[in-house]
Parts: structure tokens; sequence; C-alpha cells
């Protein structure tokens, strides 16, 4: 195992080495990942990381190539994190040449050894602060062919990011053609990251007379058992999951029904989860967040972290029926999306701060559908993004596997419930996940089989 060296302060004899205001992203993972504190699932929770095994293999010097030309191409994986001469963080690019393959050769394994050992090597630490924040490993496995590592923290890429680097990989690897050119860090901070508005003017009232007065809060979790809500994700150790699959013709006919109504299968989510809550704890309204992805064109060929944490309020008054509250909410997002302040580039901000302060318990609901979804259709990979892994697919001229490698749950953000809506080719996982000491199995399981009812209750 390799051991990855800690991050250096600036010393005297260092070379002068361009460097970046840290991102509002940044500003949040770099706090609290470096809390002596921190559990070691947040941490984990914060890698991005995919396996691929191409058989036959291939030499080393190619897969050596493949990644000189990735680095080139995309120097957000250069990206690490520095202290000042005043103390203060900020990112910087190290040299391209700090960014090596290590090769491991362990023999001819039987599939499910081979996978086993991919998911060891993948759970290896990673640290913030480390020197470098890449981690690209190449695993020999003599007549099942190589697997190829790679490891991200969740401060330099996110999941549309890593699904362009593996198929530009992918490419590289294979020679295969690839089209246009990465996009800059540089250009990203200094023409998408500070161009966010601050939170005032025509965009902090947006946001005001959106979320303010909010609902009450929904009488369940912390505050149906009058808990303390002063507990920071990064130290939560106990979670809960509940998971419920979607066949793939029902996911694919309810998101056919809510696109034609003028919704999208995340408003309807959304709007579905407020109903719940209302049928099962008496609420009219909700607040919650969720993540937002790329909305410029120029960052389709960019790999860095490029996600905003817009809020959301749907009210039981929106609408008569389910598809109309979902439609009222497409239609709010769709104004939020053109509003996005630098609070909203990360998920812990003044806006919550107030929440709290108004209700006591601040953003409860934190609710993900993909948006990368887009960018695995559109794939040469297509296949393989959509799939859970374990499952080998024709690139060119070889066969590549993507190799599942789950991360640890966490709680990413301040919230009482996460529902995440997973799409994959044998069905779509619909996930609730709550800090185990706050809900049990049975309400837990309660609410997400209310939630699945619901919404296969819109075919009619």
């Amino acid at each position: 195992m390799i051991l990855r060296a800690k991050s250096r302060d600036k010393g005297a004899g260092e070379a002068k080495t361009e460097a970046f205001p840290l991102t509002e992203m940044q500003k949040f993972m770099l706090p609290t990942l470096t809390d002596p504190d921190c559990v070691l699932r947040f941490k984990q929770f914060f890698y991005q990381v995919q396996g691929l095994r191409i058989k036959p293999g291939v030499p080393p010097r190619r897969i050596e190539r493949g990644l000189k030309k990735l680095v080139k191409r995309h120097d957000v994986l250069r990206l690490a994190f520095r202290k000042s001469d005043d103390g203060e963080w900020q990112g910087v690019l190290v040299d391209p040449d700090e960014i090596k393959l290590t090769v491991e050769d362990y023999g001819t394994m039987e599939p499910e050894a081979l996978r086993a050992k991919v998911r060891e090597v993948a759970n290896t630490t990673m640290e913030i602060d480390d020197e470098i924040l890449t981690d690209f490993r190449m695993l020999r496995f003599g007549e099942e062919g190589d697997a190829i590592l790679f490891r991200l923290h969740h401060a330099l890429t996110d999941a549309f990011g890593m699904m362009v680097l593996s198929e530009d990989l992918v490419k590289f690897i294979v020679n295969l053609p690839n089209t246009g050119n990465g996009y800059s860090y540089g250009d990203f901070v200094t023409k998408v990251e500070d161009k966010l508005p601050d939170h005032d003017g025509e965009a902090g009232a947006y946001w005001d007379n959106l979320l303010f007065p909010p609902p009450a809060p929904v009488n369940f979790g912390r505050v149906a058992k009058d808990l303390s809500y002063e507990t920071d994700p990064h130290l939560i150790d106990d979670i809960r999951d509940h998971s419920e699959m979607m066949s793939v013709e029902d996911f694919e006919e309810i998101t056919e029904i809510a696109q034609k109504a003028g919704a999208s299968m995340f408003t309807l989510v959304v709007a579905t989860l407020n109903d719940v809550m209302h049928d099962m704890y008496g609420a009219d309204g909700i607040i919650g967040r969720s993540v937002m992805g790329r909305n410029a064109g120029d960052l389709t060929n960019f790999i860095g972290f490029a996600l905003r944490f817009p809020l959301w309020r749907v009210n039981m008054a929106d609408g008569d029926t389910l598809i109309d509250r979902a439609k009222t909410l497409r239609t709010q997002m769709q104004t939020s999306m053109t509003m996005v302040t630098k609070e909203l580039g990360r998920p812990v901000n003044a806006v919550d701060s107030r929440l709290r302060a108004e209700t006591g318990i601040g953003v409860q609901f934190f609710v993900h559908v993909p948006s990368a979804d887009a960018k695995a259709k559109s794939s040469m990979m297509a296949g393989l993004f959509r799939s859970q892994g374990d499952e080998m697919m024709k690139v060119g001229p070889v066969e590549v596997e993507r190799i599942a490698l789950p991360r640890p749950p966490a709680m990413g953000a301040p919230n009482e419930l996460t529902v995440l809506v997973l799409p994959f080719d044998d069905g779509a996982q619909v996930t609730l996940r709550c800090d185990g000491t706050v809900f049990d199995d049975d309400e837990l399981g309660a609410i997400a089989g209310k939630l699945m009812e619901k919404l296969l209750s819109v075919k009619g």
C-alpha cells in the first residue's frame, strides 16, 4: 500500500506556484474534512472513484501515455491545497509530472476475487490535505486483464466530471479520437465561480420571497424527539438507509408522464415527498435543498467540481393534484437556476442559518435525482455508466467492465432526511437515508413505502 504524503506549508525555497482562491464548496470541505473528529465514512463519502477492467490487458506504457494526455487535457487533476504565508488555504496546480501511474501485479484471479481486490485497494484513505488528490493505479490480473483504478477527491471533481474523465481515459488508451478541448481550472475560477452574484440585490430578494416566512417544521425526526440539531454531518457515524426498487418500465413511464405535464422526475419526487409529509405528519409545505449540475455549455468538457445547492419550497396549495404541484415546482426551479448565488455554492450557508433562527431546525430535506444521467445516456460508454457494475461491454478493440465501487453512506449536508433516486439499467433505486439515531427502521420504511406508492399512483 502506498502512503500518501501530507501537504506542505509553503516553504522559503519552494518555487512560486500559481494560486487560486477557494471555491465555495472548498470553503465547506476543508474545515470539515480536516477536523480531527471527522468520521471516516464522511471522508470516504467525499471521494470520487472509478474502476475499469480492460480485457485483454494493455501494456503499462500505454496507460501512462493515456494518463499524461489526460493530465494535459484536464489541469484540474493537478489541483491540491496548500497554506499561504498567512496561513490561509488556497488551491494550487502541482507539476504535471507529479501525477503518476502506480502499477501493482496480483496475478490471475477469478473475476469475483479480482473485483474484491480492486474494492479493497479503492478504500485506501485519501485526505483533502494530501500532497496529491488523485490516485491512478493499474492492477494487473494476468489472463483476466487489467483494472484501471482512479480516485479523485470530491474537491476536484463530481459525478459528471468522472464520466468525462472515464471516457477520455479509455479513448486515450485504445487510441480513439477525442473531441473539443478540456476546460481549464483557471477559467472555471475566474469565468464561472467568481461570476456568481452575492446573496443580495435581485437574487437575494428572490430567495427571501421564496423561502420566508418558512413553513412550520415537519413534526418528525429531531423535532418530534426534541433532539439537538447541533450535530454536524461530518460527525455522524450511525447511518440508516432504506431502499425500494422501481422497475425500468415504471420509471420510464412515470418520467414520461411528468415531462408531458410540464414537470420532471426530480420535481415529481419532491412534490411526492411533500404529499407524504402531509399525509403522515400533517405538514402543509416543506423546504429542502438539491444539487444543480452544469448549466453552461462551456463546462461540457470540464471535469472539475461544478455543483451548486439551490433550495426549493413546495406547498400543498401549489396545485390541486400531485402532478400540478410538481409542475409548479418545475417552474420555480427554472427560475431558481438563474438566481444561484455564492451562498448556494456550498451546502451550509447563511440561508440555512436564517432558516434555523426562524424555525429552530433549518433545512430538513435533501433530494437528489442525478442530472449526470443525461451525460450517461449520451456517452459512448452509456451501458457502463447506467449499470451497477460488474458487466463487460465492447469499446473499440477491447472489452471494458465497470467495477462497482460503492462509497460508504454518509449525511453529506445538515438535514433530517435524504432522498436519492438512482436510475440503473435494471431499475431505479429509491433510497431514504438518515442519521440512525433519529429514525428507526419502521418509520423510515413507512416513509419509503408511502413515497413509492404515491410515485406509482401517477400512472393511474
